[in-house]
């Protein structure tokens, strides 16, 4: 038979649609019988080395799988060639459902033949360009970063990282990378057949893959072209296990393992860099770091806790006899696409017992400011006192001292001499630190007032007394204001020291102090020998049963003012006398004003 009548027919026959787009349609059968018979070597055959690039690199076979691109038989609907020079967009029908896909070929520059360049299963995909070479850059990215997250290689998984987030990583040692990146990823890096759930934009895509209990999510960005893990999260139903962001979580692990190995090695130079200013000026600066030991953390992410909480990081290890939390900081960022940066901003302690729950600001500052406040003490320094004590021990001792009140005020069991730390308590916001100061023990009592930590009381050891010296001092405070009063003859005073009914009954009806049967500032003047509080009351005993005197307070107005004064001059009871009744008597017989301050001697 002629070939001419053949030829004569296939020349006609491109004016239509029988053996039209032949070129085209040859090399699209040829790429999709290569791909169901999943034959890898002639699919890059058929393929542009851009399209083998992003998505027939390594082993692309399950990724594609993954995607369903439609097989069967195909029909070319019409060809459209591309503003590009050497490529078409060709659409075609696939299959008996005749589903409408997008090939887009490109001439090969070596053979001359036309080659897949890329594949659009919809015109949705066409129009935001996610084309199956971009779905396979993605998906085989997300391969490659699970296998080398999962290797021991510090420089796969840098390479596999942004430049933001490799940041955070290289800090970390080589042991807690490792141990890092191989718990995050190492169930769904050794599942055979990874199937991500993908999200992909222009310029970054979210992926999720399942866990056992729980989900990874792994954030990518594209880098030059190519797609880098810019952060992960975990969201698991087990307790503790949840990471909200692994870009924080490994910069706050590498700060609070610099912050560990310097602390124990005393290196305050670290300190300085790895803390917040005021955790290290307040608390660290001045202190024997010896005297407390921080556990290093362990290298398997499942033998400590990590949390991350807004703004902070809280790092807690389990010891046999305490558990240590580490508490981080974020710091500001100069520019968005900065590495996360974290400080060292607490270290609480807490006993197993349920006892003590230290924290180390509260335990250096404490001792700072302890021996601030002994010093000031030894020393009658009124101006340092209130400023290194809490606003209710201001308030109830010494603002309402003067600098000469402060220096006749007795201090009982308080020695000078720099005071040696025995013991430190913690009791929430309250430390006591027991000291051995001259001949007995005495504990300072620390406060955490709105984050100052201050002076707030000080025992000692006492019998005919309170334990307290702040309330030692609060009582005494108004004696010896009544007693300098009485000195003076300053009424005034006097009134501003006694209660509401000792005022009524004698001081807001004089202007001069009157005489009495006894000298009652010798009496007065006897040694401190006992101070008994009870509630709103209190009993401040002078000299002893032969000789001295019994101060009456009653709280008024939220302070001690004395209610009346039994004057003793003998054991007798015919040698005692109220002040208040021989006031009261010494009125009745005469106008005050012809009165004069004149005492009889017992």
């Amino acid at each position: 038979m002629s070939r001419f009548p053949t030829a004569l027919v296939c020349g006609f026959a491109l004016l239509f649609s029988g053996c039209s787009h032949m070129v085209e349609s040859r090399a699209i059968q040829a790429f999709t019988a290569s791909l169901e018979e999943k034959d890898l070597d002639r699919l890059r055959e058929q393929s542009s080395p851009a399209f083998e690039e992003k998505a027939l690199r390594n082993d692309p076979l399950e990724a594609l799988q993954q995607l369903r691109i439609p097989q069967g038989k195909t029909k070319v609907v019409k060809v459209d060639d591309d503003e590009e020079e050497g490529v078409k967009r060709v659409i075609v029908e696939v299959g008996e459902s005749k589903r409408k896909i997008v090939y887009r070929l490109a001439r090969d520059e070596q053979t001359g033949n036309w080659v897949v360049d890329d594949i659009f299963l919809n015109r949705k995909e066409l129009a935001a360009n996610k084309s199956i070479s971009e779905q396979m850059n993605l998906l085989l990215s997300v391969r490659e970063f699970l296998d080398s997250w999962n290797s021991e290689s510090r420089d796969r998984v840098l390479a596999t990282s942004t430049p933001e987030l490799g940041q955070s990583l290289e800090q970390l040692t080589p042991e807690h990378l490792s141990s890092l990146t191989r718990w995050l990823v190492g169930e769904a890096a050794e599942q055979e057949n990874v199937r991500p759930a993908v999200h992909l934009g222009e310029d970054t895509a979210e992926v999720r893959l399942a866990k056992l209990k729980g989900e990874l999510l792994i954030a990518f960005r594209r880098v030059d072209g190519q797609w880098k893990a810019d952060d992960l999260a975990v969201e698991s139903r087990k307790n503790g296990e949840s990471v909200a962001s692994v870009k924080h979580l490994s910069s706050a692990l590498a700060t609070a393992l610099s912050f560990q190995k310097a602390f124990t090695d005393s290196d305050k130079d670290t300190l300085k860099d790895v803390c917040s200013q005021r955790f290290f000026d307040l608390s660290l600066s001045a202190a024997d770091l010896s005297v407390v030991t921080i556990p290093p953390l362990p290298v398997t992410p499942k033998e400590f806790e990590a949390k991350l909480e807004g703004n902070a990081a809280h790092f807690v290890i389990h010891t046999e006899k305490d558990v240590v939390q580490i508490t981080l900081a974020e710091q500001p960022k100069d520019a968005p696409k900065d590495a996360p940066e974290y400080r060292v901003d607490e270290v609480t302690i807490y006993e197993t017992d349920g006892t003590q729950d230290k924290r180390l600001s509260a335990l250096f500052t404490s001792q700072a400011i302890m021996q601030i406040f002994a010093d000031a003490l030894t020393k009658r320094n009124l101006e340092g006192l209130r400023l290194s004590s809490t606003h209710d021990f201001n308030q109830r001792v010494w603002e309402r001292l003067t600098p000469d009140t402060l220096a006749t005020l007795p201090m009982p069991g308080i020695y000078a001499g720099k005071p040696k730390v025995l013991t430190t308590v913690f009791k929430g916001p309250i430390t006591e630190i027991t000291v051995e100061q001259g001949e007995g023990p005495v504990t300072y009592v620390v406060r955490d007032q709105s984050g100052r930590v201050l002076i707030d009381d000080i025992l000692t050891p006492a019998y005919q007394r309170p334990e307290s010296l702040k309330i030692s001092f609060e009582v005494m405070i108004p004696v010896l204001n009544f007693v300098a009063a009485l000195d003076e003859s300053n009424v005034e005073n006097l009134r501003a020291n006694s209660s509401h009914d000792f005022c009524r009954i004698i001081w807001n009806h004089i202007e001069t102090i009157p005489e009495i049967q006894l000298d009652i500032e010798r009496l007065l003047s006897q040694p401190l020998s006992k101070i008994q509080v009870v509630h709103d009351r209190a009993i401040v005993q002078m000299g002893d049963d032969r000789l001295g005197a019994k101060l009456q307070l009653v709280k008024e107005r939220n302070h001690y003012t004395v209610d009346d004064v039994l004057m003793i001059s003998g054991p007798e009871t015919e040698q005692r006398m109220a002040y208040k009744r021989a006031l009261r008597i010494r009125l009745r017989e005469g106008p005050p004003a012809t009165m004069e301050h004149h005492y009889a001697s017992p």
